[in-house]
């Protein structure tokens, strides 16, 4: 009965503490932070948008200036409602403060297991975190999807919907987000790409009709697009076909970084087909040649200027033949383009060049790299 004593006192005197301020404070417009948070969001998504060449800077640019417009607008709006709002935010937080304990406390004694031992404090932080998390990303979406209801023609909007509801595992709605953005674009190769793995994942893994025509369609504007590269060839996977699932994992293994995270996730599927159609994946995917040695370098330091250019000669010549067996590889293409340049030899190096431009599409990066290489040589 003493510890119920001294937990009612203690809870009588936080009451006491929080009557004052919340009488005379002024509310905290936390509608105003999510808005903030949401357009600060925005305009990172342009920056990332700019850097992945599906946005022009000036499209960025225009862009910017109307979502600081809207957060100034959200500010002052903020300002004019904070006045009118404070006696009533106050006597709000009065009301609820006295009626907490009150609550509290008999369905603490109805409910409650005291005698449970606590949890450690790091744990119950990270868990607290969790959650803060997820509810901001949960009021982002449904502030954002507000919003597009009476702007839907906001292309970025939509993107980064579609986006916010795929990390919430709100699949379904991703799909519907990515849908009108695609319906505004349907050039975007990214944005096709990322419909067709949300339409995947909303059918619990299964390549969809749907989903498969997303990614033929991402494929026309950038063939290289590792994620519809990916999907299609699980596609053939779950239609039965070996082969075909075999074949594109493997152009795309030999296309990856070996770092690419999800590298690991290729090579096994990759390895199952290899095993179910006998094949050696030793042969069909050779490791790639290891840096020059010690000895190596220093035999290089050791040669007359002829003997070096011989030798880069001979290391052109035979990525040049390499690239008439695969002639897929964009960045094979465009290191042959790139070494062609160095050599002086400009009509090999514009044909190495638009053999790469044509493997990729018009909004990529590496389209635009292609671009200024070509003007640097003179040519289009």
């Amino acid at each position: 009965m003493m510890l119920w004593s001294v937990i009612g006192a203690l809870t009588a005197l936080a009451v006491l503490v929080l009557i004052w301020p919340l009488a005379k404070a002024r509310p905290r417009d936390d509608r105003l932070a999510r808005d903030l948070a949401v357009y600060r969001d925005q305009l990172s998504e342009l920056d990332l948008e700019v850097e992945r060449g599906t946005l022009r800077a000036e499209e960025r640019d225009a862009a910017r200036i109307e979502i600081e417009r809207r957060m100034l607008r959200a500010a002052e709006a903020a300002e004019m409602t904070a006045a009118s709002g404070g006696l009533r935010a106050g006597l709000l937080g009065i009301g609820v403060a006295l009626l907490l304990p009150l609550v509290a406390v008999p369905i603490y004694l109805r409910l409650g297991m005291p005698e449970m031992p606590d949890r450690p404090l790091a744990e119950r932080q990270d868990v607290l975190e969790q959650r803060q998390a997820l509810a901001r990303f949960e009021d982002m979406a449904e502030r954002l999807a507000s919003r597009l209801k009476t702007m839907p023609d906001d292309l970025q909007g939509w993107k980064l919907l579609g986006r916010t509801y795929a990390v919430l595992e709100r699949h379904g709605e991703s799909v519907e987000a990515y849908r009108r953005a695609a319906a505004l674009d349907p050039t975007d190769g990214t944005l096709l790409s990322l419909l067709g793995e949300a339409l995947v994942y909303e059918a619990n893994g299964e390549v969809t009709p749907e989903a498969v025509q997303a990614f033929d369609r991402a494929l026309l504007v950038e063939p290289m697009d590792s994620a519809a590269r990916f999907y299609r060839a699980l596609a053939f996977a779950q239609a039965g076909d070996s082969k075909g699932a075999y074949d594109g994992w493997l152009a795309l293994a030999k296309d990856a970084p070996a770092d690419a995270p999800w590298r690991d996730m290729l090579m096994a599927n990759l390895e199952d087909a290899a095993k179910r159609l006998g094949r050696d994946l030793a042969r069909d995917l050779p490791a790639p040649p290891a840096g020059p040695s010690a000895a190596q370098v220093e035999a290089v330091s050791r040669m007359s200027a002829d003997e070096r250019n011989a030798m880069i000669l001979g290391m052109v010549e035979r990525l040049a033949e390499r690239m008439k067996e695969t002639p897929g590889d964009l960045d094979g293409w465009m290191r042959l383009g790139q070494a062609y340049g160095v050599l002086g030899r400009k009509d090999d190096a514009v044909l190495a060049y638009r053999r790469a431009r044509a493997l990729t599409g018009e909004k990529t990066v590496q389209y635009q790299q292609i671009n200024e290489a070509l003007r640097s040589l003179g040519a289009d």
